[in-house]
């Protein structure tokens, strides 16, 4: 399980929700796979200008000491979910997926039907 407070370490996967505003490697991460989430977009606090259609999954390079792991910020949504803050993710991560929302999602996230009209 992954818990607040510790730390994710070089050779660790973290996974990003992103489209719409949102660019593909960005600065927030989480160690949790968002497709066991039961709305990853609100858990994760994503703003209204990501849609959520596409997940990367990254492997972190570094730094070695790790990264600590923190409550993600809700912007106003649900939140609780572990997130990691990547300060030079072109430098400090390695792509090793890049797949669609069909792919990745389970169900269709409540907080993305609301918006969708």
């Amino acid at each position: 399980m992954v818990t607040q407070g510790s730390l994710v370490m070089p050779g660790d996967l973290l996974y990003r929700l992103y489209s719409g505003d949102s660019e593909q490697l960005g600065h927030f991460y989480t160690p949790a796979n968002p497709a066991l989430m039961e709305d990853a977009p609100s858990e994760l606090g994503l703003p209204s200008g990501n849609t959520a259609e596409r997940m990367v999954i990254v492997k972190l390079n570094g730094p070695p000491e790790g990264l600590p792991i923190r409550p993600v910020d809700p912007l106003g949504q649900t939140g609780g979910a572990p997130e990691v803050f990547v300060e030079n993710p072109k430098a400090q991560v390695a792509i090793q997926a890049d797949v669609s929302a069909d792919f990745y999602r389970l169900r269709v996230y409540p907080s993305l039907q609301k918006n969708s009209n």
